[in-house]
């Protein structure tokens, strides 16, 4: 049992302390919470764009599993920041193991999925934490070639397809002005930024 009350049928639930002390260590290489904010670091290689979604399509599903598995992976990590200090579960890269994620994680805030070890090759970063009531908000990251794989386009017109998704989806005043600062801060300030900063 996990914490909620559910058992996961495809993910695993990492319980061993060495084994969560090696999620932490590379998960920090690009992703450090001080509460109650999350810091993306940029590491050698890496871009990184905002997606907005109601839920992530089977389609960029399809594409992230391909890249991956592409890649030697067979398995990624998806990681709650703030439930009681740390919980990871690891999830197979398989149409079951991502619906069983989605069906279980989706809704949760400050949640990282990322693949690579020692240092993370990928990482997909919850920004829900600004309480947007219309839309999901995420930044997805890492070695540009992966990420222009995943997104299926380059990295101006992703950023051309957030702001235009924010006309489709018809959000809240308040969550316009939180979307435009999230772009702004990746579009300028993550694109500009010396490696670990």
């Amino acid at each position: 049992m996990t914490g909620w009350g559910w058992y996961p049928r495809y993910m695993r639930p990492i319980t061993s302390h060495e084994e969560l002390d090696k999620i932490d260590e590379s998960l920090t290489w690009a992703v450090r919470l001080w509460h109650p904010n999350i810091t993306l670091f940029k590491l050698h290689g890496w871009v990184a764009v905002p997606v907005i979604s109601e839920k992530y399509s089977w389609r960029f599903e399809e594409k992230l599993l391909e890249a991956l598995k592409w890649r030697g992976y067979n398995d990624l990590y998806a990681v709650l920041l703030h439930y009681r200090g740390f919980l990871a579960h690891e999830v197979p890269l398989t149409v079951e193991g991502i619906d069983d994620f989605r069906s279980q994680f989706m809704d949760f805030h400050d949640l990282a999925i990322f693949a690579g070890m020692p240092k993370p090759e990928f990482v997909i970063l919850s920004l829900d934490k600004f309480n947007m009531d219309i839309v999901d908000c995420h930044a997805i990251a890492g070695q540009a070639d992966l990420v222009l794989q995943v997104l299926g386009c380059e990295v101006s017109e992703a950023f051309s397809r957030f702001q235009n998704s924010i006309i489709e989806f018809k959000p809240l005043q308040y969550e316009i002005k939180n979307l435009m600062r999230i772009y702004d801060c990746l579009k300028d300030r993550y694109e500009q930024a010396d490696e670990g900063a």
